[in-house]
């Protein structure tokens, strides 16, 4: 569960980039918003090594808050939190994690 963990881009999220960066030029793109978090700012990095793209960073932008359940693979936090799960599984808009905004919080 990422959340607002401020990891890395795997090798697969770098080509995910390019090929966004790719995409983003046949569309003639020139602008864009985007959260300041360490892994979108490295998207941004990859991007702009392909086109010219102004970027204005938000806080605003950031994913939700996982609360409890950052840095938690799914199949651990169905373990450690079944009932929560459960309910988020259910209703991912309604419900919360442990600590954590519901999708109609973000």
């Amino acid at each position: 569960m990422q959340g607002q963990l401020d990891s890395r881009l795997t090798p697969l999220g770098r080509q995910h980039a390019l090929n966004s960066a790719r995409l983003l030029v046949q569309l003639g793109v020139d602008t864009a918003f985007a959260s300041p978090l360490g892994r979108v700012r490295e998207t941004v990095d990859i991007i702009k090594a392909e086109m010219p793209i102004d970027v204005t960073f938000d806080d605003r932008l950031k994913e939700w808050t996982a609360g409890d359940w950052w840095g938690e693979l799914h199949t651990d936090i169905a373990q450690k939190w079944p009932t929560e799960w459960a309910a988020w599984d259910a209703d991912r808009y309604g419900s919360r994690s442990p600590g954590g905004e519901n999708f109609e919080d973000l």
